[in-house]
């Protein structure tokens, strides 16, 4: 919208997408995007007076101050020279360096091979490998347009990593599934495979009981759940049972409950209700992580919260 967003407001839209996330590599990379973007918008103004002026670099002088960024203080060159297009700051995460336009004459003009010595002793960090994890910010934002460039580590990911991270860009834009009561949305994020299914299943609740249902994304660092109920503000995790055994729903519910303390089972197999109750029965007992569990089988659906599953009386019955 014409602005910077502040960065809490910034933590808190990321981490409702990806709540594990580093909260200090967050706070970096922001500040690391918003100078970039500040400078490369600079770098515009300063094309359009070509080299009329000077181009003076400069840092925050103060204890904070990197001694590497500090010997490129007061460098002072035309914006023609080549020197800009790899030492544009910032330099490095939460550089705070900027560069100014200065009148022609007031500053001695740098020498631009020692400028470049200085700007690559300023750009290099090696790691125990001997690569130089700092040589990715040697780029102009405002030439290349780019606040992240081709080299940098984000993009050095598989093809399917990659399909979430183009995925991020229209991450606003969840679809609405056309369900006849209540309301389902999906996220451009949601897991491809059980995309289907779980439009399903949320469709089937949203229609007969009126909740409304976001199909959420998926995390690439945790397990994360499947669903959020907004009518019940509850998270759960969808499961389907294909295969008609006790030990099919045991493992089920211990891969749901580290997801969602409330859980879905759709029961797509012919397993027996007394079969589904001893299952669901003894891996209950055995979890105290679940809360609530959903049973949906065709045209039933039925939903048990913890305290009736301990009972000794308790049965599924769908007869």
């Amino acid at each position: 919208m014409g602005s910077l967003k502040s960065y809490n407001r910034f933590q808190q839209d990321v981490l409702k997408l990806h709540q594990a996330y580093n909260v200090n590599y967050l706070q970096a990379e922001y500040n690391y995007a918003a100078s970039a973007a500040q400078m490369a918008a600079k770098w515009n103004d300063f094309e359009q007076d070509g080299d009329q002026y000077d181009l003076q670099y400069r840092t925050a002088a103060d204890e904070k101050v990197r001694e590497s960024h500090y010997a490129l203080h007061n460098t002072t060159l035309p914006p023609s020279d080549p020197f800009w297009n790899e030492y544009m700051p910032p330099l490095d995460w939460n550089c705070r360096c900027t560069v100014v336009q200065v009148r022609k004459g007031k500053y001695p003009r740098s020498n631009n091979a020692e400028a470049v010595n200085k700007g690559q002793i300023a750009t290099t960090r090696l790691d125990k490998n001997g690569v130089n994890r700092t040589a990715m910010f040697r780029f102009n934002p405002g030439k290349q347009k780019v606040i992240f460039p081709e080299k940098h580590p984000y993009f050095k990911v598989q093809q399917g990593v990659k399909d979430i991270v183009n995925a991020l860009i229209n991450q606003g834009e969840w679809e609405d599934i056309p369900v006849s009561s209540g309301s389902v949305k999906v996220s451009p994020l949601h897991g491809k495979k059980e995309r289907k299914n779980n439009i399903a299943i949320a469709s089937y609740y949203s229609e007969k009981y009126s909740f409304d249902y976001k199909l959420l994304p998926v995390s690439l660092s945790h397990r994360t759940a499947d669903a959020l109920n907004e009518t019940l503000n509850i998270k759960q995790e969808f499961k389907l049972n294909n295969t008609p055994t006790k030990s099919a729903i045991d493992n089920a519910l211990r891969r749901a409950k580290g997801q969602a303390s409330n859980i879905v089972i759709q029961i797509n197999s012919d397993i027996s209700a007394g079969d589904l109750t001893d299952a669901i029965k003894n891996r209950v007992r055995r979890s105290s992580g679940i809360s609530e569990i959903w049973i949906k089988r065709g045209d039933f659906d039925a939903m048990y919260p913890r305290k009736d599953i301990l009972v000794d009386s308790f049965k599924i019955q769908w007869d």
